[in-house]
């Protein structure tokens, strides 16, 4: 396979109930677990082919669910937000810190 994509494991913790149990197992052992093809094919017992397409299926759901949900890119702009909030607060500013926490929109 390809490099691995570590991006991924960020929108599989977002979008992987959307996943199959298989595809679901399958990327936890290869991305999470750093396991390879093989060893995955023993404990799912199915084939190295079978796990491959497992693997990729996951892959173009979850960046398929970002590309229409575009949840992460909310999910950082939100943290972005905040943190200015946070400084805002932090020096006392309370109405910019209100201004900015009303720009979350997720």
């Amino acid at each position: 396979m390809a490099e691995k994509d570590l991006s991924l494991t960020i929108l599989f913790d977002i979008y992987g109930g959307l996943l199959s149990e298989n595809e679901r197992n399958a990327f936890e052992y290869y991305y999470c677990d750093d396991l390879s093809l093989s060893e995955i094919s023993e404990l799912m017992k199915m084939t190295r082919q079978g796990v491959r397409d497992n693997i990729v299926r996951a892959e173009k759901l979850l960046r398929d669910s970002e590309s229409k949900l575009g949840l992460k890119e909310k999910l950082i702009e939100a943290d972005r937000l905040i943190a200015s909030a946070k400084k805002a607060l932090s020096s006392g500013d309370t109405a910019l810190a209100g201004k900015i926490l009303d720009e979350i929109k997720l």
